[in-house]
């Protein structure tokens, strides 16, 4: 009398084996292998501050700088709002060699209004305008038409630098 051998579970054989026999393995696979090798070239996340008016948005991790008002996504650095690892997207609407002057609440960029600050943000802690003056090469002022977005008109985030840019972003309503 032969005892008949248990095959082995499915996780337990050899990879190649479990691919041919469970064909929805394969897929399975493949959106992993995918969606590996798109994150090293890819972010792709939700607005959930509502500072912008589009609800996703896809970085390319290029580190390109986009051109003016068009989405830049970045590491803002350390802040007492959002962790360090955070992407934010906001619009470019200075460079490098611009001229960043702040008025009666107002920063402009060479003359130009873009962004009204706010004396305190939503928790009613103090906030503190950003740096003014010219852009130094490499150096980027990043804003929203949004009157609570926390961006480049304060202190906290101030000019975005080249190090700091992940890459370009687009938006998807």
């Amino acid at each position: 009398m032969t005892a008949q051998a248990k095959p082995l579970p499915m996780w337990r054989r050899p990879l190649r084996e479990q691919l041919q026999t469970a064909p929805r393995m394969k897929s399975v696979t493949a959106a992993l292998l995918a969606a590996l090798v798109l994150n090293h070239y890819v972010v792709i996340g939700p607005n959930l501050t509502g500072s912008l008016p589009e609800s996703i948005f896809v970085i390319l991790k290029n580190g390109k700088v986009p051109e003016r008002g068009g989405y830049v996504g970045f590491f803002p650095g350390p802040n007492r709002y959002y962790a360090d690892n955070r992407f934010f997207v906001k619009r470019l609407v200075g460079l490098p060699g611009d001229t960043v002057t702040y008025v009666d609440g107002v920063f402009h960029i060479n003359g130009v209004a873009v962004a009204k600050t706010n004396p305190t943000a939503k928790d009613g802690q103090a906030l503190v305008p950003g740096p003014v003056g010219v852009l130094p090469e490499c150096r980027y002022f990043v804003a929203t038409d949004h009157p609570d977005g926390y961006d480049s008109r304060y202190q906290d985030i101030g000019w975005v630098g080249c190090h700091q840019i992940v890459g370009t972003a687009y938006a998807f309503p």
